[in-house]
């Protein structure tokens, strides 16, 4: 190794795990050089003062001019009893590792057929996972007696309480305060592991070991449903996004450091951040649509002072429950403050009712690139509409109206060069990817899932259904038809295909639809 090239190392660094990186720091110099900032280039943080305790001791050391990247985990402990939990741990292989147990112990696995959803041509875990029946559950879900499960529980409840006990004037200002001693910091952000890590958050950094303590990890609570309350319960918390924003704004205030360019919030929780603030002291949580008091008032102009340095921003609000006008002022002002934009990824799943006919109302964020002011965030507006000049890549899975949002493009036709729009309702969809090319000069687009209401619907009709999908492939599909649209969108066809509902194929019966789910339920009943 001590003859080998510097080049060759990094190579060699590049191609290693984590706990690979961290014993190749150990060999010699010249491989501790190539590995370090491979080990330290990302910090990983669970919201416990422990690992609080961990982020002073990396910022005070030389290390801590590796960091680059800054991850905090906002998924809470669930505070369940020690029956919930005993009733959790099950540390037996998953579906996709069960085959291997399959082979070890002679047993012909049975697949269950294609989940239906995933996009993966079968591939996804739910798809290629067996069931192993009776076989399977009678492995055992543990190995603990009851004593070392006692412990085990112990140190469930310690860290449950840990989090609990964070205060934001003491622990809050002490992550503040570190977080900006990271002089390389650059990106930051604040993600649900079990979202993030698509329901594998047992093996994200931070949880897998922590899983090695507790047996359990988020993927045990973050889909636990409380009757009557559609909320991810243990995930829909707003301290920790609001602790990690606070600490972007308060580093922004000090000349001399590099600011956050790059941004990420995944959150669950569905209201204002401004009742967030005072609430580990007993002073949030007053439904303050206005800042009343003075400090209050200075700490949300400092989680807005962050914004101002954002160059590329992902701000994702997960969930299923409806959202406090409050928020849609917020989210509102985020990104009219953040005016450095070269890259935005927005998702907001909008409020919605269902009724059995379907979708029968949409409250869109399409407000935010409309000129004309709505009366519910009408207080949250400048006059002049929303605007980034350094605007490149957009990429919105939010409900919009055709008209302003075609405005709003216009406005940024001189830079935005790369659209995609998913997962959205629109009024019209023929009249918006119509404009598209007329507004915009574009070197890649991708359009999927663009949702419209049915005007011939017929509730007699077992084949209509109230609302369409258009582009369910994507435009990325390399069928012709999608290929042909998507030469349109590119400005490279003179004219647009005319949309099939449900993409390549034309609309499916939904008497078939019902069939096969019914046929797969059966399966897995079996």
């Amino acid at each position: 190794m001590d003859r080998l090239p510097n080049e060759l190392v990094d190579v060699i660094a590049a191609k290693c795990d984590f706990p690979s990186l961290k014993n190749l720091r150990l060999v010699n110099k010249v491989t501790k050089d190539a590995a370090t900032p491979l080990v330290f280039g990302h910090f990983y943080m669970g919201y416990f003062p422990d690992h609080l305790d961990n982020l002073c001791k990396l910022a005070k050391s030389p290390l801590a001019k590796e960091v680059k990247v800054f991850t905090l985990f906002s998924d809470l402990l669930p505070n369940w009893t020690e029956e919930k939990w005993r009733d959790q741990v099950d540390l037996r292989p998953e579906c996709y590792e069960s085959y291997e147990w399959c082979r070890a112990q002679q047993i012909e696995p049975q697949y269950l057929p294609d989940c239906g959803f995933c996009t993966d041509g079968g591939t996804c875990a739910e798809c290629r996972g067996c069931y192993l029946g009776d076989a399977y559950a009678a492995l055992p879900r543990h190995h603990f007696d009851d004593e070392q499960l006692f412990e085990v529980w112990t140190r469930f409840r310690t860290l449950r309480e840990s989090q609990a006990a964070w205060r934001e004037d003491r622990e809050g200002i002490v992550f503040q305060e570190y977080f900006s001693l990271l002089p390389s910091l650059t990106e930051a952000r604040v993600v649900c592991a079990a979202i993030q890590y698509h329901r594998c958050a047992k093996r994200a950094p931070v949880w897998e070991r922590l899983r090695k303590e507790i047996c359990v990890s988020p993927d045990d609570w973050n889909y636990d449903w409380t009757e009557g309350d559609e909320r991810f319960t243990g995930i829909a918390e707003g301290q920790p996004p609001l602790c990690l924003l606070e600490a972007v704004g308060f580093r922004a205030q000090f000349a001399g450091t590099t600011h956050i360019s790059k941004l990420m919030v995944q959150n669950t929780y569905r209201k204002s951040y401004m009742d967030r603030l005072g609430t580990t002291v007993g002073q949030g949580g007053n439904n303050r649509h206005l800042c009343e008091s003075p400090t209050y008032a200075r700490r949300y102009l400092n989680v807005l002072e962050g914004f101002k340095h954002i160059t590329a921003l992902k701000l994702e609000i997960v969930g299923s429950i409806p959202v406090e006008p409050q928020v849609m002022i917020e989210i509102c002002t985020i990104l009219r403050t953040a005016t450095q934009l070269r890259r935005l990824e927005l998702s907001f799943l909008d409020d919605y009712e269902l009724l059995m006919g379907g979708v029968v109302h949409t409250k869109a964020l399409s407000d935010s690139f409309c000129g004309e002011h709505d009366d519910s965030i009408q207080h949250a507006k400048e006059s002049q509409p929303l605007y980034w000049p350094h605007l490149e890549h957009m990429a919105l899975r939010t409900n919009i109206t055709p008209d302003p949002f075609v405005s709003f493009l216009r406005r940024h036709a001189a830079t935005l060069r790369s659209l995609e729009l998913r997962d959205m309702s629109v009024d019209d969809a023929t009249d918006l990817l119509k404009e598209i090319p007329k507004v915009l000069k574009l070197d890649h687009v991708h359009i999927e899932k663009i949702y419209g209401v049915n005007t011939k619907y017929d509730a007699s009709d077992e084949d209509s259904y109230p609302f369409i999908c258009y582009l369910r492939d994507g435009t990325s599909c390399p069928d012709d038809y999608e290929k042909n649209l998507r030469a349109y969108l590119l400005g490279q066809a003179e004219k647009l295909p005319e949309l099939r509902e449900h993409g390549r194929g034309g609309k499916p019966k939904w008497t078939t639809i019902l069939a096969e789910d019914v046929e797969s339920g059966s399966d897995e009943d079996q």
